[in-house]
């Protein structure tokens, strides 16, 4: 559970905020999982930007890692 700025406990991801989404995840999973996953999705958006995708919004991409995470893989 995560509190928001005001103190109030948050269950509801789309009702945070990205700080408190990006604590809820940081806190949930361990420290050498969370920097790889950090680290492997920096070098994914920074080589699709490189490609040509230049012109896709940081937003897009957050989309995109939400749907590719609801599939098993």
């Amino acid at each position: 559970m995560v509190n928001n700025i005001y103190g109030q406990a948050i269950r509801d991801m789309e009702k945070m905020r990205v700080e408190e989404k990006i604590d809820h995840i940081k806190n949930a999973i361990p420290d050498d999982l969370y920097k790889v996953l950090t680290e492997e999705w920096h070098r994914f958006v920074k080589s699709s930007v490189k490609k040509g995708q230049g012109e896709r919004e940081l937003v897009e991409f957050d989309y995109f890692f939400e749907l590719f995470m609801k599939f098993p893989h």
